[in-house]
């Protein structure tokens, strides 16, 4: 089922929605395990193996600067991914729902499942 969180219906706030199910959550969990599989990997079995340094400018880092560079630059798309599913996981699909089409739409769609109303260019039906 679908939850709505966060600002009541009066506010003008954007609306989160998650759809709490067990596989929806399951698949969220294995792409993050994944992601991080895969940090792993690159970090390991990349970065060190071809930037390793025994003379780092950061003690902390063990690579050469250009090896630095690409692990603050990998980190920095891992991090968008991981915030773009995230957000995707978060944010309202979008509904219709209004009964009746625009003024500016000449020749409306009726879905047949949803009590005949409209249906935007390129929309499917959803239980929604």
């Amino acid at each position: 089922s679908w939850h709505r969180l966060g600002a009541s219906s009066w506010q003008a706030a954007p609306q989160m929605w998650i759809n709490c199910d067990a596989l929806g959550i399951s698949l969220s969990v294995l792409t993050w395990a994944l992601l991080a599989f895969t940090d792993w990997v690159i970090i390991r079995h990349v970065l060190v193996a071809w930037f390793w340094t025994a003379r780092p400018r950061l003690s902390a880092v063990p690579l050469t600067d250009a090896g630095s560079a690409l692990l603050i630059l990998y980190q920095l798309v891992l991090g968008l991914s991981w915030i773009s599913h995230v957000r995707a996981m978060t944010t309202d699909p979008g509904t219709v729902s209004e009964s009746s089409s625009p003024p500016s739409y000449p020749n409306p769609r009726a879905c047949k499942l949803c009590q005949a109303r409209w249906k935007p260019p390129r929309a499917h039906h959803c239980k929604t």
